[in-house]
């Protein structure tokens, strides 16, 4: 045993947790349109509908504005948004109108954004303070008279302007309209709006450059199973000689020598076992991501927690333990 190793080994990894993660957020608010909130908390992000009529008549095509709010100090990435090193979450706004038609959300301009990243800078896209999108809708022939209520989902994420420090955002509301046998328009759908309006494309038009790239990468984009499959294991392979996961290495070369003096079947069956909870575990995580985007807007940011300093310093006191066993320091007896 030396005990400089031991040492060594304690010190870096006090000091990795006691090093500021990037993007370290703090408390995040509550970023939930309308969602109630303690004094003076400010919010980052919200989001209302103004119906161009509010009276529709069957067969009408209208319009819904979709008024967005910045908070100051923040950006907005959007649904074209760029990046590289960084890719940020688009913004996506959908829209539940029962069985009334509901055209492709158009856009307003964004503005380039430079993001840092430590010494790097990413060219993003960005919308700050007041944003309007648009969803047209159009009322079915058939359309029977009365009150019909649309809601509307807006998901994103924002970051600080000045600063790596990003969170998800969701702002939702619920847009009402009246079925009648004339249109009443809205005495709120004012000038900027319209103008707003004659403005605004869908989203795949915000980059000029997209339309035409985007074919030749689909096309080389398709993957046969064994295709997907060769590059998991290729993905596997490179996961295991990257250094976060250098310490986990040797405890499972011991486990495999120690399978090896046993029967094969024993270590085969072991070992497809391992594999195969390996893929479950994440298979679980994707559908609890999956679930979670579509019944709250939101996903699992899996690095959040690195950003916690009692979690790092935790995280690290697990891997000083684990290089003092391998030290044999202690032995831990099953």
């Amino acid at each position: 045993m030396n005990r400089w190793h031991i040492a060594a080994a304690v010190v870096g990894a006090l000091l990795i947790a006691t090093t500021p993660a990037l993007g370290q957020p703090g408390e995040t608010p509550d970023l939930l349109a309308g969602a109630p909130g303690g004094q003076g908390q400010k919010l980052l992000f919200s989001g209302d509908g103004v119906p161009s009529h509010l009276v529709v008549a069957p067969g009408q095509t209208f319009q819904i504005a979709v008024v967005l709010s910045v908070g100051d100090g923040w950006v907005f990435y959007s649904p074209s948004p760029g990046g590289g090193l960084f890719t940020p979450m688009p913004a996506t706004l959908t829209v539940d109108a029962g069985s009334w038609q509901v055209g492709p959300a158009l856009w307003p301009a964004d503005r380039e954004h430079d993001t840092p990243i430590g010494d790097t800078v990413v060219k993003t896209f960005v919308y700050t303070g007041r944003v309007v999108a648009y969803l047209p809708v159009t009322v079915p022939a058939d359309a029977s008279a009365g009150r019909q209520e649309i809601r509307l989902k807006v998901t994103g994420q924002v970051c600080a302007e000045m600063q790596f420090k990003c969170v998800p955002v969701r702002a939702e509301t619920t847009v009402a309209v009246a079925v009648g046998p004339a249109a009443l328009p809205n005495a709120e759908w004012t000038d900027p709006l319209r103008a707003g309006l004659a403005s605004a494309v869908p989203a795949e038009k915000l980059r000029p450059e997209a339309p035409a790239s985007a074919p030749a990468a689909t096309a080389a984009s398709p993957l046969s199973v064994w295709g997907g499959l060769g590059l998991a294991v290729l993905a596997g392979l490179i996961l295991n000689v990257m250094p976060c996961v250098l310490p986990v290495i040797p405890v499972r070369i011991l486990s495999v020598v120690e399978l090896a003096r046993q029967s094969r079947r024993r270590f085969v069956t072991v070992g497809l076992a391992f594999a195969a909870g390996v893929a479950l575990l994440f298979v679980g995580l994707a559908a609890a991501n999956v679930v979670l985007h579509h019944t709250a807007g939101r996903a699992l940011d899996w690095g959040r927690h690195f950003q916690s300093a009692p979690f790092r310093l935790g995280m690290a006191m697990v891997v000083v333990a684990m290089a003092a066993n391998l030290f044999g320091v202690f032995t831990v007896f099953v």
